[in-house]
């Protein structure tokens, strides 16, 4: 049984959403874990779901009844009361994930991998993911 089981509308959607973005953070986390072997085409897709995601993250809480209070909503009433902060969060993970994403586009042209090139990929990458725990620990009930 998943934690999704019974949810429906908007918080359907950011359910799944959210999955997509932890799949693809995962992907990338374990290349830079040593777990699997690095795939330049494989981090591009991921730095581009947390883009995409990113773009449209405030637009998945909207403030309605549904949404604040539906069937395993995670979200935290703190959402909508600190708007400003949380909407902020959400644009610095889009830009953090944006400047991730050229790293990787770099990293596409280079003719080989170098210790320093993915050590850049990497900080930024994990620059990126520490915005997803740090909107959690305020927005998102455990």
């Amino acid at each position: 049984m998943s934690a999704h089981d019974g949810a429906t509308g908007i918080i359907k959607h950011r359910m799944d959403s959210m999955k997509s973005l932890q799949d693809a953070s995962k992907t990338v986390g374990n290349m830079f874990k040593g777990k699997t072997d690095y795939d330049l085409s494989s981090m591009r897709s991921a730095s581009e779901t947390f883009i995409q995601h990113g773009e449209v993250m405030a637009d998945q809480f909207p403030d309605t009844q549904e949404s604040r209070e539906g069937h395993k909503t995670e979200a935290l009433p703190a959402i909508w009361d600190n708007w400003d902060e949380f909407t902020a969060l959400a644009e610095k993970f889009t830009q953090d994930s944006r400047a991730f994403d050229a790293i990787v586009a770099e990293l596409q042209s280079l003719p080989t991998l170098d210790k320093d090139s993915i050590r850049t990929a990497r900080t930024a990458f994990f620059k990126a993911a520490k915005n997803c725990s740090g909107c959690h620990e305020q927005f998102r009930a455990e």
